[in-house]
């Protein structure tokens, strides 16, 4: 919740100065192997997101949450895919 609290403005931020590729280029690291998450932690993961952009001083869309949790999906090795 704290990072994504933390790390959503600056995607926005990012946004308005590079537009979309670049910052999603910046903010997917590398996959790793596949990981032991499953369904149910995936959606408790993408619900804290939703939680740290409503509580947020900031008004943030969805384009920093998804990028937010699509790091942190790859981070954990979850197969995904971007798409707006």
């Amino acid at each position: 919740f704290i990072a994504a609290w933390l790390a959503m403005p600056l995607i926005r931020v990012n946004l308005s100065l590079r537009g979309f590729q670049k910052t999603r280029s910046r903010w997917n690291p590398p996959r790793r192997p596949a990981a032991s998450l499953n369904p149910d932690e995936i959606q408790q993961l993408a619900a804290r997101v939703r939680s740290a952009a409503v509580n947020h001083l900031l008004e943030l869309n969805c384009v920093p949450q998804s990028i937010w949790l699509s790091n942190r999906l790859a981070r954990y090795g979850v197969d995904h895919e971007l798409c707006l």
